[in-house]
């Protein structure tokens, strides 16, 4: 990941090369100005890189389930690379929404990391996902690729989560929670049609 701290950076919270298939798509509809929604966007995702949830892990070579954790480590898109999400940086996009307005869109990695509970400290590969907030007047879109790993948990979830943490961030700020339109399991192909494909159902996850 980089680490450029110039807040007049042009390609800052964009990614130059966006991933074309989505496995995963949802819209909201929402009465918020702008620059408040991002300001809860930015403390939901502080808020989602300080969780550590529950679920139930399969390992390799090893039967049953066990007991674990997954947590996240978030970046912010930066032309080619992604800068990490850190107080510092959380800083750096409010200045940017405070000085030039509100961000079009909002390019994002998750990495999902997985940790075993029990002695012998099994490990899990973790698995990485992109996001593109696309913020409108009246309504924000998100669009998730799952880049590499087993997915362990799917890419409904991460929208699942991150929507979770922007609402509860609303009401702290006294805005209404934004309102589900529409949650799919797309793949777009090159030329931009959408396929219906079949979802793999994810591991028990409570939240």
């Amino acid at each position: 990941m980089s680490f450029k701290r110039d807040d007049d950076d042009p390609w800052l919270g964009a990614l130059l090369n966006f991933p074309t298939v989505l496995h995963s798509r949802a819209f909201f509809d929402h009465e918020i100005n702008a620059e408040n929604l991002q300001r809860a966007v930015l403390l939901a995702l502080r808020s989602m890189s300080i969780l550590s949830l529950p679920m139930e892990l399969s390992i390799s070579d090893h039967d049953g389930y066990y007991h674990g954790t997954v947590s996240f480590k978030l970046g912010v898109g930066n032309a080619e690379a992604f800068d990490v999400f850190d107080d510092k940086e959380q800083e750096r996009l409010l200045h940017r929404i405070e000085n030039k307005g509100p961000f079009p869109t909002l390019d994002l990695a998750f990495n999902a990391r997985y940790a075993v509970t029990d002695k012998k400290r099994h490990t899990a590969r973790e698995d990485r996902f992109l996001a593109r907030l696309l913020f409108r007047s009246d309504r924000m879109e998100m669009y998730v690729h799952h880049l590499r790993g087993m997915r362990r948990i799917e890419p409904e979830e991460i929208i699942t989560i991150l929507i979770g943490q922007i609402d509860a961030e609303l009401q702290k700020l006294g805005y209404p929670r934004l309102r589900k339109e529409n949650v799919e399991a797309p793949r777009q192909n090159v030329a931009g049609t959408l396929k219906r494909v079949g979802v793999r159902k994810g591991l028990r996850f409570p939240l």
